[in-house]
């Protein structure tokens, strides 16, 4: 008798994260690592140090440290406050403007472009002392020259040190009481300690206050209203075209098709007394430098676009935002992406009228000089009656990158608008730069439903751009019909796959072809959602399902078969989504906004949080998805609710985000530790509110897929704050006990399973044999009575032997198997070679389930 001996264990789970972030599912805050390793969380000049090394005026050592409590040289002042100030530095490097200064020295012209504005004289003996350490009266009589501050002498001293014949009182009086001193580290509130060396850290925050931050500050926290914000990269005159359609309509039925629409009442808006006009110079604002000069007027609906360069600093983005000025205002934001040469186009819609006060900031925080703008509630209207020779034609609706472009050809006139029209409903932009396309706002669009819409564009002209004074009526083109479908959104992690072919646009019945390159680990399925929101998970590679390794080429096809939008999605290894892109299948251009595109909300760190209100609301929305889907409900069990709460506040506390906590105890590991019977598959998301998260899981198809697992009747749900407001959000679903029943259940899955591999190699059924299957039966029991896993019992008794005892002979194969899902237990069966070979005519199955929920499969094949 020949017996193979295998021992084979084979864990299960599903991992899946869902990651609500700032563009798709949420406000995430992504901080890049500080600079210094010598600047500690609660130091002090902390923030001052980190947002001058951003703008690229100070650097640190070479050994990573920044050293804060060093003292500052007048040469480091010098170049400090040159970069602070960007003061052009051109034609200085060959100068001697002092006796000890020489041409080749590093900070020579930086000494000398401050001598030549007048910001340093120096001292009487016609030297600069470059080495010499800068004293805390000197820098901030440099700040004050520097800034032009206007300063007048004070009737008493601003520090009992400081008296009133000082050269520097003046300024030192004008600091105190702007705020200029706000933040500096005293040794006392009644003494400044004029004569002491300035460190490198009070230098910077010195700098920060006075010339970076010199009047209003506007950071992108998560308290501040982002509901305008829009990512603007690639946004217009977009010439490649994905999906297009373009109609042209006869003048004769114009009139028909206007007759559909009708118009929506006017809003009304508060009283406000504009600013007079004026131009705004493309210099106002630090570290920026605009294209041109803009008006100070803008118009109700008009999308502008604020163009230029950042002047210095590593930013990736820049930002505008604007604030009304009223009782209560509100910030609104608009972001846009840098490119290689630091350019930016960020357009900006205004929607209501009043007074605001602009400004533009490079990075995600910081500080910008103000410019007080209006918003007019409606266009000067034209003075004559007569319209341009030539309306706007070619109208064209293009979908590309994620974008709704609306486009159209224009050789007259170079005022226009937009209005987009179904039924009541209605939208109007206005554009005075001459453009000729437009990517569509679809927050704009929430009255609107998915079916017929029209658009038709209007042109004018005016002799300037900027003070308008229209010099036509307006010219009308003709209209054009479109059908809407949902808009919805799309992610690509670029740092971890490289795509060469994903189409957008498909038609039902063909085939999609997804190229790509992983530049990190990849799973092997892709996960799809249908239109009607079941899921599908299909092999990328062949019909293997294991994970793909970095560097992988991938070059996958499917064909959709139906008409409707799809989801299509890849996931890291351990289940956050490196693809997750719409595919539309179906005629038409997204234009109506879905839930993301409608909700952005703003984090509240210091809001109640009442755990069993937010569970029940969580609970409320899952089984929500799961009836309209036709499957029973769940239950919300508190042995596994302790479970998920455990986890969420492990994760809040010790600040991480993963299914494996910091200790690498995965799901199955932390419900084994509390004794639960049964295996539970997890959904993890971050995310300002509750139906955030669920949205957000919803929308991605593998946790779209564990949410609408038939199998499941029972629920754990975890829900805790992190220190910046996100609600840490742990589902664990799970099913029932298993019952003798089940097991039963699970012994015909692993016989049918085995019989269909069997057959797919033409070979006939494996047969039962009741000897063998009682041995099998009583050998799994006998590894969870007795806690061990193999085919060595600890007292010594051994499967071999019991099979010989029951008098069965003939050459055997055998298999332990230990596991959590049956469907992976199946999967393994795909490794018995014995099911390719016709010689074995028998099997036997035994199965047992451990208190912890895992399954002992013991298998025995015969000849």
């Amino acid at each position: 008798m020949q017996i193979k001996n295998r021992a084979h264990r084979t864990t299960s789970i599903v991992v899946a994260i869902s990651l609500v972030t700032a563009l798709v599912w949420g406000n995430i805050a992504v901080a890049a690592a500080y600079p210094f390793d010598d600047v500690a969380g609660d130091h002090p000049y902390r923030e001052s140090i980190g947002t001058l090394h951003e703008l690229d005026i100070i650097r640190g050592f070479p050994d990573g440290t920044f050293g804060p409590e060093k003292r500052l040289t007048r040469a480091e002042f010098s170049a400090i406050l040159t970069k602070a100030k960007n003061i052009d530095t051109g034609g200085t490097k060959n100068k001697k403007c002092f006796k000890d200064v020489r041409p080749q020295d590093w900070f020579t012209i930086f000494a000398c472009t401050l001598k030549a504005q007048d910001i340093l004289e120096g001292y009487p003996d016609a030297t600069f002392r470059a080495g010499n350490n800068l004293k805390r009266a000197e820098i901030v009589q440099l700040l004050c020259q520097t800034e032009k501050w206007i300063v007048s002498h004070p009737k008493k001293k601003p520090f009992e040190d400081s008296p009133l014949s000082a050269y520097f009182i003046d300024c030192l009086t004008y600091a105190k009481e702007n705020g200029f001193l706000e933040k500096l580290v005293l040794h006392s509130e009644s003494l400044f300690e004029p004569g002491a060396d300035v460190t490198r850290g009070e230098a910077a925050q010195l700098v920060y206050n006075t010339i970076i931050a010199p009047t209003k500050v506007i950071e992108t926290d998560d308290a501040v209203s982002t509901d305008e914000t829009k990512n603007t990269e690639d946004l217009l005159n977009a010439n490649d075209e994905t999906a297009s359609s373009e109609q042209d309509t006869d003048d004769e039925n114009l009139e028909e098709e206007t007759n559909i629409v009708k118009e929506e009442p006017e809003p009304t808006f508060e009283p406000f007394t504009p600013h007079p006009y004026k131009e705004i110079d493309r210099d106002t604002f630090a570290n920026v430098r605009l294209d041109g000069n803009f008006s100070n007027t803008f118009y109700r609906n008009e999308v502008y676009y604020f163009e230029g360069s950042v002047l210095n600093g590593s930013f990736s983005e820049a930002f505008i935002f604007f604030i009304d000025q009223t009782s209560d205002p509100e910030t609104k934001t608009f972001t846009g992406k840098l490119d290689s040469q630091k350019r930016f186009s960020i357009p900006v819609v205004f929607r209501t009228p009043g007074n605001f006060e602009l400004g533009i900031i490079p990075g995600k925080s910081g500080s910008s000089i103000i410019a007080e703008i209006s918003v007019l509630e409606k266009l000067p209207s034209a003075t004559v009656t007569n319209t341009l020779s030539t309306a706007a034609d070619t109208l064209k609706e293009n979908f590309k990158d994620g974008e709704t472009v609306f486009s159209w050809n224009q050789t007259e006139g170079n005022i226009s608008k937009l209005i987009i029209k179904q039924g009541t409903a209605s939208v109007t932009y206005f554009s005075r730069q001459n453009r000729k396309s437009f990517s569509l706002p679809y927050e704009d669009l929430k009255n609107f439903k998915e079916g017929e819409i029209l658009w038709f564009v209007e042109t004018s002209q005016s002799a300037s751009p900027l003070n308008i004074n229209l010099s036509t009526a307006w010219k009308r083109s003709h209209e054009k019909k479109v059908k809407a479908l949902t808009h919805s959104y799309r992610t690509i992690e670029d740092k971890k796959i490289e795509i060469t072919s994903l189409p957008e646009v498909a038609h039902p019945n063909k085939k999609i072809q997804f190229k790509a390159r992983t530049l990190a680990a990849a799973g092997g399925e892709a996960y799809i959602t249908f239109p009607d929101g079941t899921v599908k998970k299909v092999p990328l590679l062949g019909d293997s399902k294991e994970d793909i390794p970095l560097n992988t080429a991938i070059d996958f096809s499917y064909t959709l078969p139906e008409a409707g939008i799809y989801i299509f999605e890849v996931n890291e290894p351990t289940g956050g989504a490196i693809v997750n892109v719409p595919i539309y299948a179906d005629e038409g251009v997204p234009i109506i906004p879905d839930y993301f595109d409608l909700n952005d909300p703003a984090l509240d760190p210091k809001s109640s949080l009442t755990l069993l209100a937010k569970r029940d609301e969580l609970l409320a929305f899952i089984n929500q998805a799961r009836k309209k889907h036709g499957l029973s409900t769940v239950v919300l069990d508190d042995p596994l609710s302790e479970i998920a709460q455990l986890h969420s506040e492990d994760m809040a506390n010790r600040n991480f985000f993963a299914h494996e906590n910091p200790d690498g105890k995965s799901p199955e590991d932390r419900r084994k530790a509390k004794n639960f019977p049964t295996s539970v598959q997890e959904n993890l998301a971050k995310s300002a509110t509750i139906q955030y998260a669920h949205e957000g899981l919803m929308r991605s198809p593998i946790h779209r897929v564990n949410i609408l697992e038939k199998r499941w009747t029972r629920v754990g749900l975890g829900i805790a704050r992190d220190s910046a407001g996100y609600l840490l959000v742990s589902e664990e679903f799970s099913t029932n006990p298993l019952t003798d029943g089940d097991l039963q259940n699970i012994t015909e899955d692993i016989r049918s399973g085995a019989n269909a591999i069997r057959g797919a190699n033409g070979l006939s059924n494996l047969a039962m044999n009741d000897a063998l299957q009682n041995v099998c039966q009583s050998w799994s029991n006998l590894t969870v009575d007795e806690n061990f896993f193999g085919f060595t019992s600890p007292n010594g008794k051994n499967l071999l032997q019991d099979v010989r005892n029951a008098g069965i002979n003939g050459t055997l194969q055998a298999f332990v198997l230990e596991g959590t899902s049956v469907d992976a237990l199946k999967e393994d069966l795909k490794s018995h070679d014995t099911l390719a070979n016709a010689a074995f005519t028998e099997m036997g199955v035994g199965v047992a389930v451990t208190a912890d929920g895992t399954l002992r499969i013991t298998i025995v094949y015969l000849q």
